[in-house]
């Protein structure tokens, strides 16, 4: 009788062996077909405008020192979802304790697009307001850089606010 300390040829061990050379093949095989649909989109010229529409669901979680949010985008107003910001806030602490408007915060996004990924960042006292710079990003945006911009939009509902985002990249 094997112990679970038994290293063995049992079947259990050549399943565990065959699914690992599968999902390996399987990824070998699919990355150059990965590699060339990426390389098929033309990346963002420099001063080109993307305008996205998010609607945002509510705070996904609080712990105090971190705050956690959701964005789904759309194309335009009410139209076809394109994807999701994530958004993590990490606050510092201020003489007067925790404070989600603090400078001492700083706020990390992902933007989760059908043709890639952009990754913004923005902190300080106009963490609200100001706009959030494109410090990269995956497939269509790879080395990306700009800025983003967030404006408020009426027409939300309770626990959904509206928002319009203007992304001008630099390069």
């Amino acid at each position: 009788m094997k112990t679970g300390t038994d290293t063995g040829s049992g079947r259990r061990t050549l399943l565990r062996r065959g699914l690992a050379l599968f999902g390996g093949l399987a990824a070998v095989g699919t990355t150059g077909v990965l590699a060339k649909r990426a390389a098929a989109v033309p990346t963002p010229r420099a001063n080109a405008t993307l305008v996205i529409y998010g609607r945002g669901r509510p705070v996904a979680g609080d712990t105090g020192a971190r705050v956690v949010g959701i964005v789904e985008l759309y194309d335009k107003p009410g139209g076809r979802r394109i994807g999701e910001i994530h958004t993590n806030c990490f606050c510092l602490s201020t003489p007067h304790g925790l404070d989600a408007r603090a400078d001492s915060n700083l706020e990390f996004q992902v933007l989760q697009l059908e043709d890639g990924s952009l990754f913004g960042m923005r902190g300080g006292s106009h963490r609200e307001t100001g706009p959030s710079a494109i410090v990269g990003g995956t497939a269509r945006y790879a080395g990306a850089s700009g800025t983003l911009v967030e404006r408020p939009m009426a027409g939300g509902t309770p626990g959904h606010d509206h928002v319009q985002l203007v992304i001008t990249f630099a390069s």
